[in-house]
């Protein structure tokens, strides 16, 4: 617990003080003390119910938030940490928080703290600040609805994969931003870089995935992944994608051009579609024009670039869909009543050194 220098005031048992309707009763609630010498009892009563109130407010700080709660005159920290710890007393209580508007938080791996900041500042003053993991930022959120989109501004670093899980209330927007950050893979985010689960509407931008044994970026059923510029790696694991949708829904990042960048390594698969999955892969219509870019080192090898099977969908825009860079590998497969409609792009639309293959009610368009 911090420390708290607030006391209460004549609180103890024989204290000289009025009784409450003495108190009630007292002709100086109304004018203030008068010049002379002050009824010691009427003094102890008013000092008292200050005292009170000023040491419980300080005691409540002090018992929700790490800081010290210090009589010194600073009253913007005072009210810093009185603030922090309101915030963290409503989350404890696992309450649905309203934002009514589109809201960022900030995570920093090097400069941020999961317990003495806030999450609502890239900087630090007082108890505003950045948190220090996105797995904390994601817990912390997780207890908001929101009217708007709730962004996640993470800062250069190493972090650790995470679960966007169910608890997300149903049309939450998460936009999660990087720059220069680094993803691995960890045991809370099962193996995966970013797993969106069922109900997750989210956005992912300016992340490189590290060593993540199972897919960079998972999808599952019922959940909506808009991507965009991302560097994916090689999965660590044997069969997984770099990509996975099982079931969910991915396209690229709206009104912009997104680069989905593979570095050089030994790939099963870029990107897997399987379960009722749906992506769409660039599209323009009437309000967007998305634009997404496959970008390569020239060092890759794919078992196939897209991977298309058991009633999943890939729809192309060719105009809007583009690679660069050289693969070796198989540019499709698409099996067991999956479809890929290439838009008139023909079988070369996708990556690869060999030609894509068919098979079990699979359908190439």
């Amino acid at each position: 617990m911090a420390t708290n220098q607030f006391f209460p005031f004549a609180t103890g048992a024989g204290a000289l003080v009025l009784t409450n309707s003495q108190l009630q009763a007292m002709t100086a609630l109304s004018t203030g003390f008068q010049q002379g010498v002050a009824d010691p009892a009427s003094v102890n009563s008013v000092w008292r119910q200050s005292a009170s109130i000023a040491a419980m407010i300080a005691q409540f700080t002090a018992d929700n938030q790490p800081n010290a709660v210090l009589d010194n005159g600073n009253i913007a920290t005072l009210e810093a940490e009185f603030e922090a710890a309101l915030e963290a007393y409503i989350l404890s209580l696992d309450l649905y928080i309203p934002l009514i508007k589109t809201t960022t938080f900030f995570v920093n791996a090097a400069t941020g703290s999961d317990t003495a900041y806030d999450g609502i500042s890239a900087t630090v003053s007082g108890s505003h600040g950045p948190w220090a993991t996105i797995a904390h930022a994601v817990a912390v959120v997780s207890g908001y609805s929101s009217l708007g989109s709730v962004t996640i501004s993470v800062a250069a670093g190493t972090y650790d994969g995470v679960v966007l899980n169910p608890s997300l209330i149903s049309g939450w927007t998460f936009v999660m931003t990087g720059g220069a950050v680094t993803i691995n893979s960890s045991a809370a985010s099962q193996g995966r870089g970013f797993l969106i689960d069922n109900g997750v509407i989210a956005s992912i931008s300016g992340f490189a995935f590290g060593s993540v044994q199972y897919e960079n970026i998972a999808v599952q059923p019922g959940a909506r992944a808009a991507i965009g510029n991302n560097t994916f790696s090689a999965p660590t694991a044997g069969g997984a994608a770099a990509i996975g949708c099982f079931g969910g829904n991915i396209s690229s990042a709206e009104n912009a051009t997104s680069t989905w960048t593979f570095a050089n390594g030994s790939y099963d698969v870029f990107l897997d579609v399987a379960y009722g999955g749906i992506v769409t892969l660039g599209y323009q219509d009437a309000y967007n024009t998305v634009t997404l870019v496959w970008g390569y080192g020239g060092g890759a090898t794919v078992g196939a670039s897209i991977s298309v099977a058991q009633c999943a969908t890939v729809t192309c825009n060719p105009a809007q869909f583009s690679f660069t860079g050289t693969v070796t590998g198989s540019r499709f497969s698409v099996i067991l009543n999956g479809t890929i409609n290439s838009g008139g792009g023909g079988v070369n639309l996708f990556p690869g050194s060999t030609a894509g293959t068919t098979g079990t009610g699979g359908q190439y368009l």
